[in-house]
């Protein structure tokens, strides 16, 4: 994003409390999503099986993405996604019986000691590649050693997000710009099944972009009880 904006680990959440001021109609400054805008290098970028099997250079997948760019045609699209889905699958299935056999260690540590009074003015950082692409947790603690702040920036952060402040739209929002709502035949607006299509080909995680709505105002700040 803009040279203003901040990186994870100082990321804030700052909860809204008045919904009738939300902005839905501003254009790239329209509040209409509440998921996240992260960028890498002003990029938004794809994350998911696509981008490992491009990353990778895996023969077939990153053989017909090239063939689609030569000809003109987006190499990324649904079919291509959908494509390394199961391509990804079929890897992975080769591999687990390596993962079994070889790499396992019956009996093997799963869990260390944690000295806690080292976790006093403190942060840290986990960063996995998930199935559906790239996520990252960032945590600060203070000098009692409690959370002080905590971010996430999930695959669907991503996927998902919407335009950041440079007015950059998401890979989703990207994609869906100029596509037909019907593959073929006329539109039918009440059934829209190519924006389904792309829709679902990001395999889109609801939980990703969940918050709670008090519209009863009754309910202050952080106060809401989840586990």
């Amino acid at each position: 994003n803009s040279v203003n904006d901040l990186p994870p680990v100082k990321g804030e959440t700052v909860p809204f409390t008045d919904p009738e001021k939300i902005v839905y109609t501003g254009g790239s400054d329209s509040q209409y999503s509440w998921d996240k805008a992260p960028r890498y290098d002003g990029i938004a970028g794809e994350v998911g099986p696509l981008a490992r099997m491009l990353n990778i250079k895996e023969p077939l997948v990153t053989g017909l993405a090239l063939a689609l760019a030569e000809n003109g045609y987006s190499p990324a699209n649904v079919y291509t996604r959908m494509l390394a889905r199961m391509q990804e699958t079929a890897i992975l299935a080769y591999e687990l019986l390596n993962w079994v056999t070889v790499d396992y260690e019956p009996g093997g540590k799963i869990s260390v000691p944690l000295d806690f009074n080292a976790a006093k003015d403190s942060q840290g950082m986990g960063l996995w590649e998930a199935p559906r692409g790239a996520l990252g947790h960032w945590i600060s603690t203070n000098g009692s050693g409690k959370v002080a702040n905590y971010q996430c920036i999930v695959p669907g952060s991503w996927l998902m997000s919407p335009r950041d402040s440079n007015g950059i739209p998401g890979p989703l929002e990207q994609s869906l710009i100029g596509s037909k709502i019907n593959p073929v035949g006329e539109v039918d607006y009440t059934n829209p099944v190519g924006i389904f299509h792309m829709g679902r080909s990001y395999d889109p995680c609801i939980s990703c972009a969940v918050h709670t709505i008090d519209l009863t105002g009754k309910c202050a700040p952080n106060t809401l009880r989840i586990l």
